[in-house]
């Protein structure tokens, strides 16, 4: 078929058009390699190939914009690669391609990952670290990178994130523990670590509600003294708020 001209229609996309008015688009790096600009016609055979190699080049143009609008993994690339049909060996050149133009680098995704998780969310070094290794990256240098965290920095992002906890937590002392404990486990950190920050909580105001809470609903079907704060109790009790201190607040509350 005759060449009738060549045209840019994008950065990097050609469109073919031929005598008889129809159209092949394919890319810059196709244009080159086949020499197309110097060649007036192409027979089926020309065309089959470019059109073969316009899919290797349909993945490589879009892996690019893929690992340009954010940083991934090599085995977060492998299996987004997974989806277009093209040979192993294709997708294995396309790696070494991505590499090479330095779009994909697991020790850049590292450091990178690395810094986003630490500063920009709750996450902690146990769990950044986690799910690095979920990637198949290098133990020793993501070990390597979270090792250049200062304590402090790990430390006071712990203590600010005790502290909100607290504050949003509600329940008794027992509850508000286990709950910012379990709660930061999740996240990454070490109990031990954990309780450092976990000051004692004022019980007082949480079970001066929770007793009047539970006196107004119980005492609506129970009218003996005695059977009605044994009640009260035992709900307190499982709230988490010790026996010493209901005790102390039934006492209080029956000869008020």
């Amino acid at each position: 078929m005759k060449i009738e001209k060549i045209k840019k229609t994008s950065s990097n996309i050609y469109q073919i058009v031929f005598e008889d008015k129809s159209k092949l688009k394919t890319y810059d790096e196709v244009i080159l390699k086949n020499n197309l600009l110097y060649k007036k016609e192409l027979d089926q055979e020309e065309i089959n190939k470019i059109l073969k190699e316009n899919e290797y080049y349909s993945v490589y143009s879009e892996s690019i914009k893929y690992l340009n609008k954010k940083m991934h993994s090599k085995l977060e690339y492998t299996k987004y690669l997974k989806k277009y049909d093209l040979s192993e060996q294709k997708k294995k050149d396309l790696i070494k391609k991505m590499e090479e133009l330095n779009l994909l680098n697991d020790n850049y995704y590292i450091k990178a990952y690395i810094y986003d998780k630490f500063h920009l969310t709750s996450d902690g070094i146990l769990k950044i670290r986690n799910d690095l290794l979920k990637e198949n990256l290098s133990l020793d240098k993501i070990d390597e990178e979270l090792s250049k965290i200062p304590q402090e920095e790990i430390d006071e992002k712990l203590e600010k994130l005790v502290s909100k906890k607290i504050k949003l937590a509600k329940g008794s002392n027992y509850q508000i523990r286990q709950k910012v404990i379990s709660g930061l486990i999740t996240l990454g950190y070490e109990k031990n670590d954990i309780e450092k920050y976990l000051v004692d909580i004022d019980d007082s105001k949480s079970l001066e509600k929770d007793f009047n809470k539970i006196y107004t609903s119980v005492s609506k079907k129970e009218k003996d003294l005695d059977t009605l704060y044994f009640k009260i109790k035992q709900k307190l009790y499982q709230k988490g708020y010790s026996s010493l201190d209901i005790d102390e607040i039934i006492n209080k509350k029956r000869n008020y």
